[in-house]
């Protein structure tokens, strides 16, 4: 199955630094979950703010489809 995860912020320097837009198209398995997104990808947890699964909030552990579009966040810092 293809999915797509867009990148925000550093995260997109840091995982897809040669897409413009920050989005990568991914082939995974069927019955994927996206922890298997971020096994693939090698990205750290502890760099991820929050999950958006077709523009809603949602855990690694949440199923994919054909199709879906992953956000994938930062924590926000500031000062």
């Amino acid at each position: 199955m293809k999915v797509k995860v867009k990148f925000y912020a550093d995260l997109r320097d840091k995982y897809a630094p040669k897409c413009e837009d920050g989005i990568l198209e991914l082939r995974l398995k069927d019955h994927s979950q996206i922890e298997d997104v971020f096994d693939q990808l090698e990205i750290d947890n502890r760099e991820i703010g929050f999950i958006l699964l077709n523009e809603k909030k949602v855990q690694k552990s949440t199923s994919l489809s054909e199709g879906d579009f992953i956000q994938i966040f930062s924590f926000v810092t500031g000062g």
